[in-house]
């Protein structure tokens, strides 16, 4: 894994290329969070997966391009 700023983003990718989220935020309400980042024009980046054995989630982008992911255990 490295780890890499550039164009004043944060970011981690493994090798194969895949990016991870600097952090994880939780919420019992991932669908009402969903919902008010579209409707605020939020740069969400992935939908909610259905079906997902951890739990739902989905990752957006801040300003700066900093990834981040929101999680419902």
């Amino acid at each position: 894994m490295t780890a890499e700023k550039s164009a004043g983003s944060l970011g981690f990718t493994f090798d194969h290329g895949d990016r991870q989220p600097l952090a994880c935020f939780i919420t019992p309400r991932i669908q009402e969070m969903y919902n008010r980042f579209k409707a605020n024009g939020v740069n969400i980046v992935s939908d909610i997966p259905e079906n997902r054995p951890c739990g739902p989630n989905f990752r957006f982008c801040d300003p700066d391009g900093n990834l981040f992911e929101i999680w419902q255990p």
